[in-house]
Parts: C-alpha cells; structure tokens; sequence
C-alpha cells in the first residue's frame, strides 16, 4: 500500500516499489501458490539481500521470501491469538500462514506480550523484542511552545479537560467506550469536558461514533470534536490534558509513548504491550475493555482533580525518560538484520 513513507524512502535515495494487496486473491491453496510465486519472483528480480515483512497480514511475502532463497525478518504488530487471528482466510490458507512462522530466520516483536502468544512455535531461538521508540525530532518544536497560547489558537476553552484520542476509529480500538462512559456521568458533570479524535473516522464504525457524538449536542459542558488524519500530530498532544486509549488488542503502541513524552495523565486499557509501557498500574488509569462505568467514573475524577492529573503527567514524563531511546531500538534492528544475513548463503 502505498502512503507517506513513500516520500521519506526516496528522500533517502531508496527505491519505492509498490506491489498491489494480494490478501483478497488467496482464497485457496492454489491461490495463494500462485501469488508467492508471483512475490517470489519480484523477489528474485530485485535481488535483495534480505526481506523485512511488517505484520502477520503479510505471511505471503514470508513465504515468498523462502521460495525465493531470501533470508527474511517477520516483524509482527499485531497481538490476537494465533488460533484466532487468521480466522477470516479459509483454513487451508489459514494453516499455511500460521506455519510461515517458522520461516523468517528472525522473528522481532515489539512487546513480550506478543511474543508469548506465539511462544510454543519458538523452537530455533530465533525469536526477540525490540520495543518501539520515538524519534523525537518529530515533536521537538511543539515541546518548547506555550500550551495555553495553543489551546487558544485551537479554539480549546482555557478552563476545560480535554481527553485525547488518537488513531482510527475502530472496533479494535473501541473508542466508542469513551462516549458510552461520558453517558454514565453526564449528570454529575460540573466542569468542561472537550474529547477530541484525532484520526480517520470515515468508516461504519465512524460513523457510529459520530452519530452518537450527536446526543451530546444539547449539553453546553461537553464538546466532541472529531480530526482527520494529519502528519504533524504534536499541537494536539501538547494542548491535551488526559490521554485516553480504548484498546481492546495493541502490541506496544506509539501513542501511549508519545501521551508519555507530553507528559499527559493516561486512561488505558492494560492489554498486551501496554503494561510494559506502563508496569506500575498507579502510574495511569486502567479499565478492563468494555467496562463503561469504570471508565466514567475515571474520567469524572480527572476532570474534577487537577492535582491527580498532574501526579499522572509527572508519572508519564519519567516512564518515557527512562524507557525511549531511539538510537538503541535502531540499533537492535541493525543487529537483528545483520544477525538474519550472517552466514546465509542463497541456493
């Protein structure tokens, strides 16, 4: 798929080859042979010393990697269980992606947590965890603005809590438990409340969201406000009070890092990678998926308790002081690369 790396690659003098999705055409075993070859073959062309394949959605080129005599790296994002995750292809197929794991001479997870769920198929010593880190001069000019003169310019009330969302909206994300929790206290609500997505809402679970965002239009203490996707994310974290994740399935998730390096009060979920990020559950607010009410009830205290917000940010600056470094997590991709070529000799 192509995106916005695209650009950052060719910068860099990389060249950007773009090959269509093939997930909608392995519907059977002879299917998906003929897709892997056809990968294999652009592997071949290319001539690549190595394959680097980002989540388990893209098993094919794993696979292809192998028919082609390519070392690979499998770097898996994704955290459902591995009996669970493929269910959506036909299991013949589903069986050959789930085995694809014993391919790649190296396996690199971004959380124990994921790694765990795929424990039982570690039999080479072949798998590892590289956590993710952030590149901070990504944010570094927002990181010396004045947060009230961007709240102002963002049109943001200088007394109202604004909780923070981050990513697209959808069901694997269940963002719609913050609206459901709002619901929950709408009624003991004596401060302003601003929540504000920041991501691509234009799906049906957008929609969802959007329309029951329309309940609240009556009530002049809550404003919902809803942000396309946009590259230079940094004012929204910095203007922000409460960081607030909904996650039902995350690995170890950029956002929580970056709520963390703007020194936000966090709401999360503790699933996964999550509570790597977060080992020490009074550092932030947990609430088990789904649970509304306890959502609400967190979300009340923290627009009524300043002092407790500020503990939960002060909490967060130190966790991401002690935890990012992102000249090491490059680093342990370099090593894990050079460890995958070492020694491989192609057929």
């Amino acid at each position: 798929m192509d995106g916005p790396l695209r650009i950052e690659y060719e910068a860099r003098g990389v060249s950007v080859h773009v090959l269509p999705d093939v997930l909608h055409r392995i519907s059977t075993i002879q299917n998906l042979s003929h897709e892997v070859e056809c990968l294999a073959q652009n592997i071949r062309d290319l001539s690549p010393d190595l394959v680097f394949v980002n989540t388990l959605l893209n098993f094919p080129s794993v696979l292809a990697a192998e028919k082609a005599g390519v070392p690979s790296i499998w770097n898996p994002r994704e955290s459902e269980a591995w009996n669970i995750y493929f269910r959506f292809l036909p299991n013949p197929v589903a069986q050959q992606a789930i085995a694809a794991i014993g391919l790649p001479r190296k396996v690199v997870f971004v959380a124990e947590a994921t790694r765990g769920v795929w424990k039982d198929f570690e039999s080479l010593a072949n798998f590892s965890v590289v956590e993710n880190s952030l590149d901070m001069n990504r944010f570094s000019k927002w990181l010396v603005r004045d947060k009230s003169a961007e709240r102002e310019r963002l049109g943001w009330l200088a007394d109202e809590v604004v909780f923070l969302c981050v990513g697209t909206l959808c069901e694997r994300k269940g963002q719609l438990d913050s609206l459901l929790a709002l619901q929950n206290f709408i009624d003991q609500l004596d401060v302003q409340i601003r929540l504000v997505f920041v991501g691509n809402s234009d799906n049906r679970y957008g929609k969802k969201i959007r329309e029951h965002a329309l309940r609240f239009r009556k009530h002049k203490q809550i404003h919902i406000e809803f942000i396309p996707p946009i590259d230079d994310i940094g004012v929204y974290y910095l203007a922000a009070d409460v960081f607030l994740l909904c996650s039902r399935v995350e690995s170890c998730p950029r956002v929580i890092l970056e709520a963390q390096a703007f020194g936000l009060a966090i709401i999360s979920t503790p699933v996964f990678g999550i509570t790597e990020q977060i080992p020490n559950p009074q550092d932030a607010r947990f609430y088990a998926p789904g649970d509304v009410r306890h959502l609400g009830s967190i979300m009340l205290t923290l627009s009524r308790d300043h002092i407790e917000r500020n503990r939960l940010s002060k909490c967060s600056i130190v966790h991401f002081s002690r935890k990012n470094d992102f000249n090491t997590m490059i680093e342990s991709y370099n090593k894990e690369i050079q460890d995958a070529c070492s020694g491989f000799q192609q057929p």
